[in-house]
């Protein structure tokens, strides 16, 4: 079995690595670096156990333009819970995955005891590929080369696989930016089109643990049977419901985060950086010296998230004037032929 994958967002390490530094700027994650701002939490909901019909499932039905969907730990929780689920269901399938993404997918399924096979890329003409796959995981945009496929491809994944009783799983974690890309609203009335939506990366609250899964109603009742109750604590049922329902923070958030991602997109051109893409909250570069930019970057306290196989840097948004200000002059400090 492959070692569990490592994540971003590891400050901790780096300040071990360098005492030396007491002013970080992490840019290791896809977060909203200006985060929703919950509220006061009322007393009672730390007394009362969670209750599912305090509002929530109303208001995260609107903000996702659904009309079925199940409140969960985060993705991840789906992300562990759906392969144990397949395979009581339908026992061992044939997972497909992008061998470049968000690793949990690929490494979960296979933990599970399923067959996982790994593509460069996915085909978008030709369907004969997928007359083995039973089980299609696409991240949309995809963590991290920034690749988006439009509905109209994903729903015609989804046409052929459902024939033969297949799932298409869309996490579509960082698209609150672009909602006209999603498939949410489609996923309640099409057997096998799973939908996991989060609340960590647009809102910034990662450390929430909170999140959703939109399917069609009789998965939905068998994978929040096996789940079980109070998946989300009644604190963190109460913040997410607040920040569903905040529409003028969410206007203002979408500016904000393009404007900061087209800023920090033209400094690494004008930095050397010439095979770059975006998403709203992050950027990805390719670079031969990927490993060296990030240790020079650590060693200034700014950090970055490696992926020194694929020879690129993920870099999340800079939040003020401040930190563009900070990074620039950081990567000023490389030598050019370093990028």
């Amino acid at each position: 079995m492959n070692p569990a994958p490592s994540h971003g967002g590891r400050l901790i390490e780096a300040m071990q690595r360098h005492p030396e530094i007491t002013d970080w700027l992490d840019l290791s994650t896809g977060l909203n670096p200006q985060p929703w701002q919950p509220p006061d939490i009322p007393l009672a909901v730390w007394h009362r156990l969670p209750e599912p019909n305090d509002g929530l499932e109303a208001s995260a039905k609107a903000y996702y333009q659904c009309d079925a969907l199940l409140p969960v730990a985060g993705s991840q929780m789906a992300i562990q819970a759906l392969p144990q689920l397949r395979r009581q269901l339908c026992g061992i399938a044939n997972v497909a995955v992008l061998d470049f993404s968000y690793q949990e997918h690929g490494y979960r399924w296979a933990l599970s005891g399923h067959r996982v096979e790994r593509f460069a890329s996915f085909p978008l003409d030709d369907l004969a590929w997928l007359d083995h796959i039973d089980v299609l995981v696409v991240i949309n945009p995809n963590n991290p080369t920034a690749q988006r496929w439009t509905p109209e491809q994903l729903l015609r994944w989804h046409t052929h696989l459902a024939r033969r009783d297949g799932w298409l799983i869309v996490d579509e974690a960082f698209i609150d930016t672009q909602p006209a890309h999603s498939v949410s609203s489609d996923a309640p009335h099409l057997n096998g089109l799973i939908v996991m939506r989060s609340v960590g990366k647009f809102f910034g609250l990662a450390g929430l643990r909170a999140g959703f899964v939109i399917t069609e109603p009789t998965l939905l009742d068998q994978l929040a049977q096996f789940i079980g109750p109070w998946a989300l604590s009644g604190p963190a049922r109460y913040i997410l419901q607040q920040a569903l329902i905040d529409m003028q923070w969410q206007n203002e958030a979408k500016e904000s985060l393009e404007t900061l991602s087209n800023n920090l997109f033209n400094i690494l051109l004008s930095k050397g950086f010439k095979e770059t893409r975006k998403t709203d909250l992050f950027i990805t570069a390719d670079t031969p010296n990927a490993k060296e930019i990030a240790d020079k970057l650590e060693q200034q306290g700014i950090l970055v998230r490696l992926f020194a196989e694929q020879r690129q840097l993920r870099f999340g948004l800079p939040a003020s004037p401040e930190q563009f200000l900070r990074l620039e002059n950081a990567l000023d400090r490389l030598a050019k032929r370093s990028i």
